[in-house]
């Protein structure tokens, strides 16, 4: 693969890993100061299933942002070559590492929708959406995070 080898593109390659480094450094302590305010102070006035929503939310969105986008912009400044990325991306603890950092990304990604619907339901029917407990927004958010890592563990060992 000659064409993959001689193509670098410096100012694309700088410019993806600059840009990850900033979303690291502007969402670590956005989602650190959510869960500290929600957790600490209860000073976020939703109800109990959205505020364990957004808790949930903000602790996939810290592991997306260590685990899948911090790794890949140092590789993406250590590394000339687009085949040196991916054959330290091919090694085993990014194997390993892979895992948790692609659910905590489906999770990010399925929790903002799961998070609009239950404020739709709640606009819909306040007196029902009175009735949940924080124990079950627990219980939405665990079988989520369930059925995200089985399904990574399933699409890893296929």
């Amino acid at each position: 693969n000659s064409t993959m080898e001689s193509t670098v593109d410096y100012p694309t390659r700088y410019l993806e890993s600059c840009w990850s480094i900033l979303t690291v450094l502007l969402s670590l302590p956005g989602n650190i100061l959510v869960l500290v305010v929600s957790i600490r102070y209860r000073a976020i006035k939703l109800d109990r299933v959205s505020i364990v929503l957004l808790e949930n939310l903000a602790v996939a969105d810290i592991g997306t942002s260590l685990l899948l986008v911090l790794p890949t912009a140092v590789l993406l400044l250590k590394y000339n070559n687009p085949l040196e990325v991916a054959n330290t991306l091919d090694t085993f603890p990014y194997k390993v590492m892979w895992v948790p950092a692609v659910t905590c990304y489906g999770i990010s990604s399925c929790l903002l929708p799961w998070l609009n619907c239950f404020k739709l339901f709640s606009l819909l029917s306040p007196l029902r959406a009175r009735n949940y407990r924080y124990r079950d927004g627990y219980k939405m958010t665990i079988v989520m995070w369930t059925i995200q890592t089985l399904f990574i563990i399933g699409s890893v060992i296929i």
